[in-house]
């Protein structure tokens, strides 16, 4: 089943943090394209999530939209790093971010 209400009261913040999130990381022209895709790709994962969170209102639900977002902020950081072409590396918040996305996401598939 599918929350249509949730999905509309989704898109609106998505699609804004989606284009701060776009004008943050700066990406090459070539690069742009595959960018939004994947950008796309990361927010559909974090809705699947949400809705899950709305029909499992329990921890499981908790968990696999606690780890989705994650997962995006993993990813947004890494994007950042790469096309800024900064010095610093944020290799260990990055790596953080993800294993704690994907033990959320897995544990609350377990719970389930």
């Amino acid at each position: 089943m599918i929350n249509i209400p949730a999905i509309l009261i989704f898109t609106p913040p998505a699609i804004a943090l989606g284009i701060v999130v776009f004008r943050l990381i700066k990406p090459t022209k070539e690069m742009r394209i595959p960018v939004l895709v994947y950008m796309s790709v990361l927010v559909l994962l974090t809705l699947f999530g949400f809705q899950v969170f709305l029909f499992n209102p329990g921890i499981a639900g908790f968990l696999i939209l606690s780890g989705c977002l994650c997962f995006m902020v993993s990813d947004t950081i890494l994007a950042y790093y790469t096309f800024r072409k900064l010095k610093v590396s944020g290799s260990v918040l990055i790596m953080s971010y993800y294993i704690i996305a994907q033990t959320e996401i897995i544990l609350g598939l377990l719970l389930l």
